[in-house]
């Protein structure tokens, strides 16, 4: 055999393991608001149920979980002052998945609801 032969056999058996090994992570992503003022939530416990996998919301309410487990789960979000709310059984095989939430207040979290338009995305003198 050449070597130009055996150079292309080995890329032809090569090539799949690299593609296979560039192929992006599984993610779920998305982000989490007020249900009243429709703000984003920074803060927010995004975890994936029996598991310790989570993330934490940033100041625009968006948050990233790369790497969620195999086979089926649910996500919860949870912040204080707010109803914690869960998703459906879901499945992120090999790709990436969004997930939005909206929280409703419960209880005397010490907000003020502002009208839908004003949102404080950078808390000021704290």
């Amino acid at each position: 055999m050449s070597r130009m032969t055996i150079l292309i056999l080995a890329l032809a058996v090569a090539a799949p393991a690299v593609a296979q090994a560039q192929a992006a992570p599984r993610a779920v992503s998305g982000r989490v608001f007020d249900d009243t003022t429709g703000c984003p939530l920074r803060g927010v416990q995004i975890q994936v149920t029996n598991s310790n996998a989570r993330a934490t919301t940033l100041a625009n309410g968006h948050y990233h979980l790369l790497n969620p487990p195999a086979g089926t789960f649910t996500l919860t979000a949870s912040f204080r002052g707010y109803l914690s709310r869960q998703t459906d059984t879901m499945t992120v095989s090999d790709s990436s998945a969004r997930v939005d939430f909206s929280l409703i207040r419960g209880g005397d979290s010490g907000r003020v609801a502002y009208p839908r338009h004003v949102c404080e995305l950078e808390p000021q003198g704290r």
